[in-house]
């Protein structure tokens, strides 16, 4: 037994184990499924110490731990959720949870559900870009257009390159707005009108003596400006190419990078598609600004963390226990608390 799991007992004096105190516990959504909230001894032991006899805690209780969290407000306790873990084919889900819905007064958009059948939003605030990935037939396009749709609904500004030239956008373009195909340098463009509009907003919000464009109540900002491009990949490619479509593909890189860092404040937010996350798709010093992360199937657990970064096991997209083959729409979230799998409702 690992000695730092063992105390001595303050009676008897011989080492031992000991189980941490059982606050309380209540049944989950499942018939056969619970949380248990544990604290640790005060002065005895610590929650990463109990963390650590967990395989020893499942074995005497005779089920499955799928799940440690921990308790808010209380750095002695954890909750663990034991018995026969949720899945998303036993979830029954009502039809308006499918459909599209504007974003809330914060730009929050409405994405799907969660294992327990829980709402998940994807929240911008204080955010500037989104990376989305995953293999063919992953569902990433479809995640895409709820977002932008959703956003459009909400009267943000959406500017669009789709490089596949899919047709499946052209419904989002308007006027001053349009739906950009392949043309690098009408990208370019677009990437410099809004790094624009941030220094425009930027001289504005000075004027008023603010520096953050989410400290302004929501019915005082300016729309969302959403830069969105579909398999960047294909804008971003330097090897294999003309010396003047280097030139292109490194000036759209920086012109990315300088509105992920500098867009939070001024209410400019980027999202990238791509098939591949890895450093000959985009630039490392790109995707590694990207606070937000999607990513549905991967082929390789490389693509997992080019896609999300170091996540723990229950938590990478190549491991079919978590995103199956064949689950169109199952993905997972980093960058907003902890990572969490989910439905996309689209």
């Amino acid at each position: 037994m690992p000695k730092d799991l063992v105390f001595p007992d303050p009676i008897s004096g011989m080492q031992r184990l000991w189980w941490p105190l059982l606050v309380s516990y209540r049944p989950t959504s499942g018939d056969d499924s619970f949380v248990f909230r544990l604290r640790a001894w005060p002065g005895q032991q610590t929650v990463q110490q109990i963390i650590k006899a967990l395989p020893l805690i499942e074995s005497g209780m005779e089920h499955k731990i799928w799940k440690v969290e921990p308790v808010t407000g209380d750095v002695n306790a954890i909750d663990i959720s034991a018995g026969t873990p949720p899945s998303f084919e036993a979830l029954s889900i009502p039809e308006q949870m499918r459909l599209c819905r504007p974003s809330d007064a914060d730009w929050r958009i409405y994405m799907g559900w969660n294992v327990l059948g829980e709402e998940v939003h994807l929240d911008p605030h204080n955010k500037s870009a989104l990376l989305l990935t995953g293999e063919p037939g992953s569902g990433k396009s479809v995640l895409l257009l709820r977002l932008l749709r959703s956003w459009k609904k909400s009267g943000a500004i959406v500017h669009i390159a789709d490089f596949k030239r899919s047709g499946d956008f052209d419904d989002l373009g308007a006027d001053g707005c349009p739906v950009l195909g392949d043309d690098v340098d009408a990208v370019i463009t677009m990437l410099e009108k809004a790094r624009d509009v941030i220094d425009g907003r930027v001289v504005r919000m000075a004027e008023l003596q603010q520096s953050n464009y989410w400290n302004y109540q929501p019915d005082a900002r300016p729309p969302l400006y959403v830069v969105a491009i579909d398999e960047v990949q294909e804008l971003l490619e330097t090897s294999g190419v003309t010396k003047e479509q280097k030139q292109k593909a490194e000036h759209a890189a920086a012109l990315l990078r300088s509105l992920v860092k500098l867009g939070r404040s001024a209410g400019v937010f980027v999202v990238l598609s791509t098939q591949k996350s890895d450093a000959t798709a985009i630039p490392t010093n790109l995707r590694d600004q990207m606070g937000l992360r999607i990513s549905g199937r991967q082929f390789t657990p490389e693509a997992s963390k080019a896609a999300l970064g170091s996540v723990p096991d229950g938590f990478r997209p190549d491991d079919t226990d978590v995103v199956p083959a064949n689950t169109p729409g199952r993905m997972v979230m980093v960058g907003q608390g902890a990572p969490f799998v989910f439905q996309c409702a689209g």
